[in-house]
């Protein structure tokens, strides 16, 4: 699966989904912290990626030696695509190869335009905010799953109705 089709259907929404903020409790054990960290990353692929995406484009607007080498990288791109081959001297080239020693080229400019702190900044700050929504938030309180069956076996507890099996369960 691609990162945009990740996007577009896994995307949950944003307001009454991702930020509901009665969905949000500390886990009480290290096991309950993993199984709601699993479960959320699954659950909320589309909008970690594009969490991490939009800080990503945040660090690159916030390095303008490396935005303006992302643009002048796009237009050159763009103007090799152009045609299948040049002539160079008396030799040529192909659409290929320009685009080979254009690439080395692009990496050594984003490397000297900071490329490299804008990889770690993103990586830092999108790992703290991914893993700490996934593990403060529990999906079970958003469909009422817990609260629900707690209330329940309570009910059924005081009615004498659960089995021997099942107040070993509870």
């Amino acid at each position: 699966m691609g990162i945009l089709q990740a996007l577009v259907t896994d995307t949950q929404p944003w307001c009454s989904v991702f930020f509901k903020t009665s969905c949000f409790s500390l886990p009480k054990t290290i096991s309950d912290c993993d199984r709601r960290v699993l479960t959320n990353l699954c659950f909320f692929r589309g909008n970690y990626v594009a969490i991490v995406i939009a800080f990503f484009l945040f660090n690159l607007i916030m390095n303008l030696r490396l935005l303006l080498v992302m643009i002048f990288a796009s237009s050159v791109y763009y103007v090799i695509n152009l045609r299948k081959s040049y002539n160079f001297q008396g030799m040529v080239i192909k659409r290929t190869q320009c685009l080979i020693a254009f690439a080395i080229l692009v990496i050594l400019l984003c490397y000297y335009a900071g490329m490299r702190m804008v990889f770690v900044y993103t990586s830092e700050t999108s790992l703290l905010f991914v893993l700490s929504h996934a593990a403060f938030y529990d999906k079970e309180l958003l469909w009422g799953t817990k609260n629900e069956s707690l209330m329940e076996n309570q009910s059924k507890i005081r009615e004498g109705k659960l089995s021997d099996e099942e107040l070993d369960l509870v």
